[in-house]
Formats: C-alpha cells, sequence, structure tokens
C-alpha cells in the first residue's frame, strides 16, 4: 500500500472535497443513479423503502435522502420515514446504529402531502401510472412487491436497490438482468459486476 507523507497543499484538498462531494455523499450517490438510470431524470419518482425502525437499510434510506437532495419534491414516498427531516422529534437512540448519519438531514420543505399527512399511497396501477420511475429501496427483503409492481411498471424505468452487506448471489444477478431492471448492489465483487446490469 502507497504511503503519504508530508503536508496536503491546498490544491491537493480541494480535489479531495470536490472527489468527497462528487462521489461520497448522498446526493453524488443520487446523480450517479440518474446517469446510470436515465429514467430517474425524466419525470416524477416513486420511491418505495419499507424501512423499519429497528432495522434500517441504510443504501436505501441513504438513496432516499439523495434522491430527495437531488430532485426535491419530485420524489414521492410511499411509505413515508419522518425520521429524516429536520423537525422529527424522536429519539434517534432508539433507531438502528442510533440513527447515525441519517436522522434529521432534510429540509421539512421536501416533504410531499402524503408524507405531511404520514400517509402510505396505494400502489395501484392508476396510481403508479403517474411516475416515471419507481425505485424499490432494499429488494430482498420487499422481493415479492418489487416484482409485483413488475406486472404494473416497466421494467425499463425500475431501479431495485440491493443494500445488504453481502453481494447478490449469481443467480440473484442472472435474474436481474433477465427481468431488465436496473439494479444498484452496495457489495459486487468485479467478477459478479461483469455479469450484472449495474454495480
Amino acid at each position: 500500500m502507497a504511503k503519504f507523507e508530508g503536508e496536503v497543499d491546498a490544491s491537493m484538498r480541494g480535489d479531495l472535497i470536490e472527489y468527497f462531494n462528487r462521489h461520497l455523499t448522498c446526493a453524488g450517490m443520487a446523480k450517479y443513479l440518474a446517469r446510470a438510470a436515465p429514467s430517474l431524470a425524466a419525470g416524477k419518482i416513486l420511491l418505495i423503502v419499507k424501512a423499519s425502525a429497528n432495522m434500517v437499510d441504510y443504501q436505501s434510506v441513504l438513496t432516499l435522502i439523495g434522491l430527495k437532495q437531488v430532485f426535491g419534491t419530485r420524489v414521492t414516498v410511499a411509505f413515508p420515514i419522518d425520521y429524516i427531516y429536520s423537525d422529527w422529534a424522536g429519539a434517534s437512540e432508539e433507531l438502528y446504529g442510533r440513527g447515525f448519519g441519517y436522522t434529521r438531514v432534510l429540509a421539512p420543505s421536501l416533504r410531499n402531502g402524503n408524507e405531511v399527512r404520514a400517509e402510505e399511497v396505494t400502489l395501484s396501477s392508476d396510481y403508479l401510472s403517474e411516475f416515471e420511475t419507481i425505485v424499490v429501496g432494499s429488494v430482498t427483503r420487499n422481493s415479492r412487491l418489487a416484482r409485483k409492481l413488475l406486472l404494473i411498471h416497466p421494467a425499463a424505468k425500475t431501479v431495485w436497490i440491493h443494500g445488504e452487506d453481502h453481494e447478490p448471489a449469481v443467480d440473484e444477478v442472472e435474474e436481474y438482468r433477465r427481468l431488465g431492471v436496473a439494479v444498484f448492489a452496495r457489495e459486487l465483487s468485479a467478477g459478479l459486476a461483469g455479469r450484472g446490469p449495474h454495480g
């Protein structure tokens, strides 16, 4: 491993900050998703994250935060999550990981109507037709729902998030390719990346 000795000059610090903001933030991740799945930039987005407070899927919730930061109220959340907004009055100590990195990070103005009312949306074909893209967070935990939605909404305008600590199995990657959905995995080895749709 290369070892760096000496001081970091202003130019290098600027480069590191630019790299961090471009690639290692929620907004940076959302912009990457939009480049890889262009339908995200084209219209309304429905994000489906059935996140339990005691077992949060970080990848899905951080993706939600990033999409809200980039696309604002164009992003509708099917199952409202209140702890991501700065006016949340709950106790983060009771959340998974004590809420580190995902609590109270968004302005309340980014809520959509159903979030303000704390109402879950009805995933009917009529309602889903309003959206250009559907994003399903934690596809491994919501696989039945994700596949059901493919009967209503085009696979080419569907994004699945695989946020588990382990990479998807080879047969899962092959299924993702066959279905034609864009899948973003938190963990993906070089071998699987060559076989799968997105990594």
